[in-house]
């Protein structure tokens, strides 16, 4: 009976607290803000293909798996940046699924063919992502850039996305 008792006064007690905690903090007016995390780029590799195309894979993530839409563009060694032109065969560089690669720190790998025609024959990747293109600067992810590579031998092994200073 005695340990009856202290149960049930223990249970009371916690009742009472809870009750005091929810009276001063309405749970139903409180409102809930979700902000969206902004996609990344981790990973780049650049396989030359011909003297006028290149193989640039690209590993992406985004923490709630939405698609993603990248900015790239190749910036010469005077600075000068020229977004690139996709050849055919390309994943493209809108919509780009991150979903399958939600729980894998690498991101999801994507490969874009790239005319390299014209272009000067050193210099570095740059790449803005973005998970919300509709909606100015609300799904705009970090600028990276790769390291400086000459085209001809590109970056043939996968290389952390450097952030822009």
């Amino acid at each position: 009976m005695k340990c009856g008792l202290f149960q049930r006064g223990i249970v009371g007690l916690a009742a009472a607290a809870i009750a005091a905690i929810s009276a001063l903090t309405p749970a139903c007016d409180t409102p809930i803000t979700l902000s969206n995390a902004v996609p990344r780029v981790n990973w780049v590799a650049v396989e030359p293909l011909s003297d006028t195309s290149a193989r640039i894979i690209v590993w992406i993530s985004d923490v709630e798996g939405d698609s993603v839409d990248l900015d790239v563009s190749w910036v010469d060694s005077g600075g000068v940046a020229t977004p690139i032109a996709e050849q055919p065969g390309s994943y493209g560089t809108t919509g780009l699924p991150t979903r399958e690669a939600l729980f894998d720190p690498n991101g999801q790998p994507h490969e874009i063919l790239w005319d390299t025609r014209d272009l000067a024959a050193r210099g570095h990747l740059r790449m803005i992502p973005d998970d919300q293109p509709t909606e100015a600067n609300k799904g705009t992810g970090t600028a990276v850039e790769t390291p400086d590579f000459d085209l001809a031998t590109g970056i043939p092994e996968p290389v952390r996305a450097l952030l822009v200073p």
